[in-house]
């Protein structure tokens, strides 16, 4: 017996040694490590059951060159309280939740601006519940399971960029998630702390193919997502705004610019497009940002929306 646990003493300090060598060698040597998206206290980002990702609460972060803020219940905004005010959910992915601007900048902030700005004692909140890399699915789940308990009087909708282009069915990918979802916390402390496993796991996992590089969605899955918040918001007397941020000049979109149009048309729902200055083929810059909320202000108005 002792002569075992001799053996399993040494082949532990063995492993330990082995384990801080490979350590060592790839920090004092910088190995390269590919880029990864794993949940740190930096970035504010945590594992989710139903979402996928979400953010955490009430926590100060950093994602790529994007300083926010999120609040009580981990969306880029400030604390929502039942002060009376008439409530406008922006339903979205990074183009809502405002990539590379500040958190007052992002179109939310401005229209709900611009709404208390107006003659009149009617006060409006508006919510920024924007993500990146959202998908339509992970908005009808949020909005079904989260959303709804804001009471939101009007759901601006805006999705579509992450839909075509993400790799893989998110369905399937949350449901992975799920059922490994202690494997993946355990991975994500070793990505977070150790420069080695980062560089195993470069090496060993393919990198995905660009995002532009090719249409991978399924406008059919787009179309009944979006048709499904829809009636959702409807179902629970809200008024519906569709928000379209496609690139016309992106032809390989037509097909998800279509579904858009299909269901305005279907469903009678107001849509407003997006056409103004971009810092990406995806994001609008800042006074975009404040030319988009313009025009949800005039649609908001002429539609009787308000």
């Amino acid at each position: 017996m002792k002569h075992r646990v001799r053996q399993t003493s040494r082949l532990a300090v063995c492993l330990f040694l082995a384990v801080g060598l490979a350590e060592g060698t790839a920090r004092v040597a910088k190995f390269e490590t590919g880029h990864f998206e794993v949940p740190t206290r930096a970035n504010c980002l945590q594992r989710s059951r139903v979402l996928g990702m979400e953010f955490a609460r009430n926590c100060k972060g950093r994602v790529s060159y994007t300083d926010f803020q999120t609040n009580e219940v981990g969306l880029r905004d400030s604390d929502i309280r039942d002060d009376g005010s008439v409530r406008i959910l922006a339903l979205g992915d990074s183009c809502t939740w405002g990539w590379a601007v500040a958190q007052s900048e992002t179109y939310p902030s401005v229209l709900q601006a611009l709404l208390n700005g107006r003659p009149g004692s009617t006060r409006y909140r508006v919510i920024n519940a924007g993500w990146p890399g959202y998908s339509s699915y992970q908005g009808l789940v949020y909005l079904r399971e989260f959303g709804l308990s804001f009471d939101p009087a009007i759901v601006i909708i805006g999705f579509g960029f992450n839909d075509a282009y993400r790799p893989g069915d998110i369905e399937q990918e949350i449901e992975w998630q799920r059922r490994w979802l202690a494997v993946l916390e355990v991975d994500d402390f070793f990505m977070s702390y150790s420069r080695f496993w980062r560089w195993l796991r470069w090496q060993t996992v393919p990198a995905n193919p660009h995002p532009n590089s090719r249409l991978v969605g399924s406008p059919d899955k787009y179309k009944e997502n979006m048709g499904r918040i829809v009636e959702l918001v409807r179902e629970r007397g809200g008024k519906p705004l569709l928000l379209s941020f496609w690139d016309p000049l992106v032809i390989e979109t037509l097909p998800y610019q279509d579904v858009i149009s299909e269901l305005g048309a279907g469903l009678a729902v107001p849509i407003v497009v997006y056409s103004g200055p971009r810092m990406d083929i995806v994001h609008p810059t800042r006074e975009g940002y404040i030319g988009l909320a313009t025009d949800l202000v005039r649609v908001l108005e002429v539609k009787a929306l308000l």
